[in-house]
């Protein structure tokens, strides 16, 4: 049976998690830009509504309806309209091997409705535990319901960074809105994954091309989140690949952390 385990509010300040920018983090953003984020999580809600509503009621996707109800309510949180793609939950996750003979240890970060996550569990075996990370308490009741007898998935209520340092990881899968953190938040992230990394580690994690070189115009914030994906690629990353059938089209990065120690 999946395990919730409730966040540490002690460790970490996951506002940002939560609600986009926490509020001493919103210092670094000026007023023009916070103004221009807000027109643009207004004007996208506005004109992709009642197509995305439409497309719900026509093909019966209710996690749709009800992914993006919680983008309006909480659009730096969420960091998207719709739930990922079937196309981009299987790129995503393509380098998880199937039902592999040696045990394996699989962490999802910002599961969301787990669009990931149900690809994730069809590919592995019996030999492979995964642990949900999420700390939207509306989309945790979700992934518990829905995987309450499935004894190899454990849900966690939390930030990624109170996450334990002591359980490491073969394989970690990112759904974070890394555009809505602030740049040290960015930074906190990738210095956590690689000390939840053993050596040879996989790391998949994706973007909105579009959506950041937009983004990038207005904000200062998003050119220096920007050099803190490339970094960490640089230092970590092993190949891109771009996913056509997504709304918005996505781009996937994979990396491969080879040492646990930090870097310099």
């Amino acid at each position: 049976m999946s395990q919730v385990t409730s966040p540490n509010n002690s460790t970490c300040n996951c506002s940002e998690t939560s609600q986009g920018l926490s509020e001493s983090n919103m210092r670094v953003i000026s007023p023009c830009c916070a103004r221009v984020q807000r027109i643009w999580h207004s004007v996208c809600a506005e004109i992709c509504r009642p197509f995305i509503f439409a497309f719900s009621a026509l093909s019966g996707c209710i996690d749709s309806a009800r992914f993006f109800v919680r983008f309006l309510k909480n659009p730096k949180g969420v960091g998207a309209l719709l739930p990922s793609s079937k196309a981009l939950a299987r790129q995503i996750i393509s380098e998880i091997p199937k039902e592999t003979e040696r045990k394996i240890r699989i962490l999802e970060v910002g599961p969301g409705m787990g669009a990931f996550t149900k690809e994730i569990v069809k590919k592995m075996g019996e030999n492979a535990t995964l642990d949900l990370v999420e700390f939207d308490g509306n989309f945790v009741k979700r992934l518990q319901k829905k995987y309450k007898m499935t004894s190899n998935v454990k849900v966690y209520q939390q930030c990624i960074l109170e996450h334990k340092e002591w359980e490491k990881y073969d394989y970690i899968v990112s759904g974070l809105p890394l555009n809505s953190f602030s740049v040290e938040m960015v930074r906190n992230v990738f210095e956590k994954f690689r000390k939840l990394s053993t050596g040879g580690t996989k790391i998949a994690y994706f973007e909105y091309p579009v959506c950041s070189m937009i983004a990038n115009i207005f904000s200062k914030r998003a050119r220096q989140i920007v050099r803190e994906k490339d970094g960490f690629f640089k230092q970590h990353g092993t190949s891109k690949r771009t996913v056509l059938r997504n709304f918005p089209p996505a781009q996937v990065r994979y990396h491969e952390v080879r040492s646990s120690s930090a870097c310099t």
